[in-house]
This record gives structure tokens, sequence and C-alpha cells, in this order.
């Protein structure tokens, strides 16, 4: 009892009136949980609106690399050389766009915390394919590093830079992909 009065301010040498109380705290106690509520929903209000801001991008860069992986495999088909800001563009967009989607899923976690989960349970499943496909067929697409007791035909360059009609086939896939679960990610949430 001593301790809970200590916590409520009640100092045992002075009289019992001076309880501190609601109206000498900066945040009355009646209000402290209407603000903390308050400040919960701000907190998710700005999470809701931050996923789907980050899930407009992420449509637009998954596109946005579905256009350049295509241009990269018709470069590839007419056996042209692939224009160096076009490998760049393609490169960057591997990392953005799971980058974003890893933010919006990081304010969907905020959401789930706050409010509950989406309509459907398939969308975090759709969630993983979006954040994994662009890296995993970029990874599938390079193929096997080359050795020193390669065969003299294949090309010592890192992967990175060999944009075949493999590798950029691979691409145009996961950027399908990607773009195809970004689009029903839409519908689940």
């Amino acid at each position: 009892m001593h301790r809970l009065r200590t916590l409520l301010g009640h100092d045992p040498g002075r009289s019992r009136s001076r309880l501190i109380t609601a109206s000498d705290s900066i945040i009355p106690l009646r209000s402290r949980s209407r603000a903390v509520y308050r400040s919960t929903m701000d907190l998710v209000a700005l999470a809701d609106e931050a996923h789907g801001a980050l899930h407009a991008v992420s449509i637009g860069g998954a596109g946005g690399m579905l256009v350049a992986a295509s241009a990269t495999w018709l470069f590839t088909l007419r056996q042209r050389p692939v224009p160096g800001v076009l490998r760049m563009l393609i490169e960057v967009l591997i990392v953005a766009v799971p980058g974003v989607v890893a933010l919006s899923a990081a304010a969907g976690l905020v959401l789930l915390a706050g409010i509950g989960g989406p309509r459907d349970g398939l969308h975090a499943v759709y969630g993983v394919v979006a954040l994994a496909a662009l890296p995993l067929t970029r990874i599938l697409g390079a193929g096997p590093p080359p050795h020193d007791d390669d065969p003299p035909g294949r090309s010592a360059e890192p992967a990175s830079t060999q944009l075949t009609r493999g590798p950029a086939l691979w691409l145009v896939a996961g950027a399908a992909i990607t773009l195809g679960a970004l689009m029903r990610l839409a519908g689940t949430g």
C-alpha cells in the first residue's frame, strides 16, 4: 500500500489531502488512456497511408522493371549490345523494388499489430513472392559463376554484366511474377 501511495504521489510526511490528482499532471489521468489510444491510432493511420503509398510505388517499380527487362530481352534477341543505362536501371530496380516491398511490409506489420490482419490470409504469401521473385530470378538467370577450368568459350566477366537471352528472359519472368503478386496483394489487403 505504501508503494502504491508513493507511486500516486502521496508523501507520508504531508497531509493526506495532498495526493497528486488528475489536474496536477500534464496529461490528466482520465485522458491518458485516450491520449495513448489517439497516438496509437495516429500511428496506425500513418502506417496505413504509408502501406498504400509504398505499395503503389512498388507496383510502378515492378512495371518499370518489366518494361526494362523486356527491352533488354529484345536487344539480346536482335544480338545487339544492351545499353549501359538500361543495365544500370535493371540493377537498381532489382534492389529497389524488393526494398520498397519490404518497407511496405514493415508498415503492414504496424497495421497488423494495431488493427488486425488483412482480409485474406494469402496476403502474406503474395508479399513473400513479391519480395523474393526479382532477386531469385536474377540469381537463377545468372547461372553458376565461371571457374578457371571452364571451357575457353565461357566469359570470365561477372554474371551481373552478362545480359544474354537467358538472363534477360529470367528477368522478364521475375518482373512479371513480381508485378502479378503486387497486383494480387492489392486485392487481398
